[in-house]
């Protein structure tokens, strides 16, 4: 019936991509991730290891080393290919999500309609760069903004891609080419597709996903704390 086609339109699919960090941190993430309210399946795109599940509602996917862009892709395209729900979520395994944050982003989705639905992605990770971009953005929704960086974005720490955004990134021939490539960041790569696309990238202030955990942790050999400020322990939904 509609009710459930309506529900079945909110509902996201969850992945969560792995990186060979100097200590893990996917068990803490995970946790972090169910204790913000998301009870549903996770699909642990494993990137060149083989990890235990947390709860039975995580399913483990490991492959050969693919790096972050190609196991990005490979998430999206897994999620894509699994179900019909409205919207997939690829979460990196150094988040951890504020509390009440799973309702929120619900409630958001819902009340954001068509612009939710037509986005490129939904950021839930702010970085400063996309904090200052919010005085003059010309498109916004109450606390959320669209980035203009393209290629300079920063930070695929949590993206929500709509459905049809990610039918879109998949046939890409462009972002197809990055990745075969495979050179450039998940950032960089996704969001510069889906500028080329002319598909809109929205942030939202404050975040829902702390990057704490990739403090001195990061896959890449370095990581500031700069970029985790934007942020509240607690999600709300904010006034109109």
């Amino acid at each position: 019936d509609s009710e459930t086609d309506h529900e079945e339109s909110l509902m996201i699919d969850w992945a969560v991509i792995t990186a060979p960090r100097p200590v893990s941190t996917l068990d803490e993430s995970l946790k972090s991730f169910r204790q913000a309210g998301f009870d549903g399946q996770v699909s642990v795109m494993a990137d060149g290891f083989d990890p235990a599940p947390i709860d039975e509602n995580c399913i483990v996917q490991s492959s050969s080393r693919l790096g972050s862009l190609k196991n990005w892709q490979r998430a999206l395209h897994v999620l894509y290919m699994k179900n019909k729900n409205g919207f997939i979520g690829i979460f990196e395994d150094d988040v951890t999500g504020a509390r009440q944050s799973a309702s929120v982003l619900h409630s958001e989705i819902d009340d954001m309609g068509s612009i939710a639905v037509s986005a490129g992605y939904l950021s839930l990770h702010l970085f400063d760069k996309h904090a200052e971009e919010i005085p003059a953005a010309k498109h916004k929704w109450r606390n959320w903004h669209v980035s203009n960086y393209g290629r300079r974005c920063a930070g695929a720490q949590c993206y929500v891609v709509p459905r049809a955004s990610a039918k879109l990134l998949l046939k890409n021939k462009f972002f197809r080419t990055l990745c075969e490539e495979g050179t450039m960041n998940a950032d960089h790569a996704v969001s510069w597709s889906m500028q080329k696309m002319e598909l809109p990238c929205w942030y939202r202030m404050p975040s829902l996903v702390n990057h704490s955990l990739g403090l001195r942790n990061s896959a890449m050999g370095h990581k500031i704390s700069w970029d985790t400020k934007h942020w509240e322990e607690e999600a709300r939904v904010y006034a109109v």
